[in-house]
């Protein structure tokens, strides 16, 4: 296959995974939603970086050619910001669905765009040469061992069985979260992006690496380490179960800890590979076990007046928030992802 070829079965591949997701939403548990939904949302964020590795820098010389891509690049950001205000929301909210739809319209558009207009424009513009590179680059880079998520099967296979954590704490059969933890889930959000954000910084240069992580120092800093304290509040008292007790506290020091540790840093330095993937995988390792665990316990020990109680608390902090969606939507374009070949000269 080639570089096109390759492309554009990765965007059926991922077309196809969102639009099962889309029918199967009603049939499944919030845990498995909330599973399936941050998992799609990676794989498409991965795409578009698979491609920006690829876009040779030899097209956009001309005022057409940069027009195109500016196109393109506005393709990808609306989808991004699509994305992420789907993280903010939660998967209970009645407009996630009709978000889901929007995500599949305009990803459907961006994969007419890249088919119609853009891979045309490559196969008339680009050298042979430059070709050649893109293809063994393209091959390379879509078939390598741990570049894909495990979940997700090779081109054109479907998902049939449902995902299955044995950590989850929940049966298959569909549930909806109780109104008193949906505030703290939606809360969620902007956790899950920052997770996705540290995940890039690792795949990404130095210079992109400062940048991504600038990023989730001002959200957690003046966000995430909030939400914490809201969560410590309401939360703490209602956790009767000394297991999970423990790992709520456990799991809330380490991203306190990694969180401090990524802020005492200058702004202008290098946090490393090694601090940005701890950051994301203990945002994700929290926010995963709290939605799959923490809720779904709290939902069948607490009686009605202690969620009652509950939701009063968490209501009130939901009157208050203001979810700063727009913080993390300045999309950081990697300039190369680390160790990966310029397709217009061969060369690293």
């Amino acid at each position: 296959m080639n570089i096109f070829e390759l492309l554009e079965a990765d965007h059926q591949r991922i077309d196809q995974q969102l639009g099962e997701f889309i029918t199967c939403y009603d049939q499944v548990s919030n845990a498995e939603r909330f599973e399936r939904a941050s998992l799609v949302f990676d794989e498409i964020r991965k795409h578009f970086e698979r491609q920006e590795s690829l876009f040779p820098s030899t097209f956009n010389e001309t005022e057409a050619d940069q027009a195109l891509m500016k196109e393109c690049l506005k393709d990808r950001k609306d989808i991004n910001d699509a994305l992420d205000n789907l993280l903010m929301s939660h998967v209970d909210d009645s407009d996630f669905t009709a978000g889901l739809r929007a995500l599949l319209e305009g990803f459907h558009a961006h994969l007419r765009h890249y088919a119609d207009k853009l891979f045309v424009e490559f196969r008339q513009q680009l050298s042979p040469q430059v070709l050649r590179t893109m293809n063994s680059q393209a091959t390379d880079w879509m078939l390598r061992p741990g570049k894909r998520a495990s979940w997700l099967p090779r081109f054109g296979s479907r998902i049939i069985a449902p995902m299955k954590r044995e950590d989850s704490g929940m049966d298959s059969k569909k549930t909806k979260r109780h109104p008193s933890l949906q505030p703290l889930s939606r809360d969620h959000g902007i956790g899950l992006v920052c997770a996705q954000h540290g995940h890039k910084a690792v795949r990404a240069s130095e210079r992109d690496r400062v940048r991504l992580a600038e990023q989730i120092r001002a959200a957690s800093r003046d966000v995430i380490l909030s939400y914490l304290e809201d969560e410590q509040r309401v939360l703490s008292p209602v956790i009767s179960n000394g297991a999970l007790r423990a790992q709520f506290q456990q799991h809330h020091n380490n991203v306190r800890t990694l969180i401090n540790e990524l802020d005492q840093l200058e702004s202008a330095v290098d946090p490393g590979l090694g601090l940005m993937a701890s950051v994301a995988s203990s945002l994700d390792a929290y926010i995963r076990w709290e939605e799959n665990s923490l809720f779904p316990a709290l939902e069948q020990t607490l009686n009605g007046e202690e969620l009652s109680k509950l939701c009063g608390l968490t209501a009130s902090i939901e009157a208050g928030r203001s979810r700063p969606t727009q913080l993390l939507h300045g999309s950081i374009t990697l300039e190369k992802p680390t160790g990966l070949p310029d397709a217009s000269t061969g060369r690293n």
